[in-house]
């Protein structure tokens, strides 16, 4: 298990890349003055500085085998322990500390604890993964999601994620009590569940997500119920569109049967493009107000949706 990074493995870091770069320098001060030295009449006078310079032995350095070595040694150190080649990677330390948190917190659980680590989760994966350092790509997922992250809900992505989290840490809380204060963050973790790995079959618990808009239209996650009602109505028109066409596959079967109606199919699609719609519209409403824009989101879902020729799927597919 790595350690926890520490402030004097930080001073040790800096103190390398400070000889790294006065190695450097040193480098430099030969070049330019051996060039300086080649291009300079025999019988000019030297500034008074550069005299004194040369006296004490600072501009006419000789650059031994020994001095080469340490030089090479130096950049050598520096580009390791600041390419993290000795095991410091951000990453996995991260990973280590979420553990540490979740372990302290099964030894002595209770909903604000949860709800902390869960905002905490959500805060690592708020940037690309791809902006992590070092680079995190999606081969790596199988490197840093284990048993042990899984824990505490980091499981190997699919698309381009590397990892992603299951929001298992707010089902938990809301098993501890599902009344309590904190209920409009816990109740948004019952809409989705615990998120299934490669997301085949995943869909909203569309009941619930219309009672938390209900109970919390000011809620904590207000924007993503929005968003998840009006993807999951386009879904729906999907559906009933391709049923309209004679199409019909595992999706209505396994996932999108319960929610068709025994009504012409032209009732069923309009009304599902209204209410995915209006519930786009105050999807963008909350992204205009600073929401976190979801990287995969296009605004030109809510043109096709509108056109009738909508094509992206969000829920059932893997």
């Amino acid at each position: 298990m790595h350690q926890p990074y520490t402030i004097n493995q930080s001073y040790q870091q800096s103190r390398h890349r400070g000889r790294v770069l006065a190695a450097i320098q040193k480098v430099f001060a030969v070049f330019y003055h051996n060039k300086f030295k080649k291009n300079m009449p025999e019988n000019l006078e030297l500034p008074g500085e550069w005299k004194y310079a040369s006296e004490v032995g600072f501009v006419r350095i000789k650059l031994r085998r020994i001095v080469l070595v340490r030089i090479i040694f130096y950049i050598f150190m520096g580009c390791a322990l600041t390419s993290n080649a000795f095991g410091e990677d951000p990453i996995q330390l991260q990973l280590d500390a979420f553990y540490a948190e979740y372990d302290a917190i099964v030894a002595n659980p209770t909903i604000p604890k949860y709800i902390e680590l869960d905002r905490k989760l959500r805060a690592f994966f708020s940037e690309d993964v791809w902006e992590f350092s070092p680079k995190l790509e999606w081969k790596d997922r199988f490197k840093y999601a284990n048993e042990r992250t899984r824990a505490f809900g980091i499981i190997p992505g699919k698309f381009y994620m590397a990892l992603e989290y299951t929001e298992i840490l707010l089902v938990k809380a809301h098993e501890m009590n599902p009344h309590s204060k904190y209920r409009e963050y816990t109740l948004f973790s019952q809409i989705m569940g615990i998120r299934p790995e490669g997301g085949l079959g995943q869909m909203p618990n569309i009941k619930v997500a219309y009672q938390y808009a209900k109970e919390f239209p000011n809620g904590p996650f207000i924007p993503d119920v929005y968003r998840i009602i009006a993807s999951f109505h386009k879904d729906l028109f999907m559906i009933v569109r391709g049923l309209s066409e004679g199409k019909r596959d595992y999706m209505y079967d396994y996932c999108f049967k319960p929610y068709v109606e025994r009504r012409p199919y032209e009732e069923q699609m309009a009304q599902n493009k209204r209410i995915a719609l209006r519930y786009y519209g105050k999807f963008k409403k909350e992204l205009d107000a600073g929401a976190k824009r979801p990287r995969w989101f296009r605004d030109s879902i809510i043109d096709e949706l509108n056109a009738g020729t909508v094509e992206a799927w969000s829920f059932c597919g893997d």
